[in-house]
């Protein structure tokens, strides 16, 4: 008897345990993420948008249940969980990964930025792929390790560039290296030694080409129609018209023989705010110059 009520006041202690790990975590999650938002929002404006914060913490609440659900797996389903785990850390190197798209590393040939992202992410995702797969390529199919974690790497991205494909056309490779960093540390995982070196060979050779010149003719493509970047239609440019500082109406024809530069940013864009007071150090500098705007 004595035994029994033992093991009820356990069981007991164990669900007051799992209930208050769960509380925690659906309210920790969300206040850390409004915190390093309000941080990082001089560089990500968008990320201090009232409407965003909604959909965050509903995701952050979600992500509280994953957790919970891994909690309570962990003795009794090890493949599901194994499962699970996989996909959610896969998903956590996306999120953790992707503010350095917005990053300008002056030491750093190149600069950063979406090539420097695809590139380390690239490496932590093979890395990654390696290490799951010694862990629980034991208890768990190596394929189902490959599938949990290009689901984790894709669940935010995919949906994203199904529902409007061509305004994220530009970071389109930072994407397909995420999962070509999947897929190569699964190849070189189930390879024997000789392939392995073809693998590593050709993936240093893929990330120097990407970061150094592969993203530059990407973009030059998909704008210009060219990998040199290189504007060959010189059909007459549209007539268009904005508004200046003061509030002056200027058009197309005011600009013809001036030199002209033309900035376009977004709100979503760290570097176009960092470069802000650059433009406007040369606009102080050259304003004066009848020749230019």
């Amino acid at each position: 008897m004595f035994e029994f009520l033992k093991s009820k006041k356990n069981e007991n202690y164990m669900k007051v345990r799992l209930l208050v790990f769960f509380v925690l975590v659906t309210l920790l999650l969300p206040l850390s993420v409004i915190v390093i938002f309000n941080l990082l929002g001089e560089r990500y404006p968008v990320l201090l948008m009232p409407r965003l914060r909604p959909l965050v913490i509903i995701c952050l609440v979600f992500c509280s249940v994953i957790s919970f659900t891994l909690h309570v797996l962990k003795s009794k389903h090890i493949r599901a969980y194994a499962f699970i785990l996989i996909g959610v850390l896969s998903l956590m190197i996306e999120l953790i990964t992707s503010p350095l798209r917005g990053y300008r590393i002056s030491f750093i040939p190149g600069g950063g930025g979406m090539p420097l992202c695809a590139v380390v992410t690239f490496i932590l995702y093979f890395v990654f792929m390696l290490l799951v797969l010694k862990k629980y390529a034991s208890k768990l199919n190596p394929k189902w390790i490959l599938l949990a974690s290009l689901i984790g790497c894709s669940l935010i991205q995919l949906p994203i560039r199904i529902i409007s494909f061509n305004s994220s056309l530009t970071s389109l490779p930072d994407f397909l290296f995420h999962l070509l960093g999947i897929a190569i540390g699964y190849f070189f995982y189930v390879s024997n030694k000789y392939v392995k070196s073809g693998i590593v060979i050709t993936s240093i050779l893929c990330c120097s080409f990407l970061y150094t010149k592969g993203y530059d003719m990407y973009l030059h493509h998909i704008t210009f129609g060219s990998i040199s970047g290189i504007v060959r239609d010189q059909s007459e440019i549209p007539e268009f018209q904005f508004t200046d500082r003061e509030g002056n109406i200027i058009t197309r024809n005011e600009l013809i023989g001036k030199y002209t530069v033309l900035d376009f940013w977004h709100t979503s864009c760290g570097v176009c705010f960092r470069e802000f007071p650059k433009f406007d150090k040369q606009y102080l500098k050259y304003r004066s110059n009848t020749n230019g705007v």
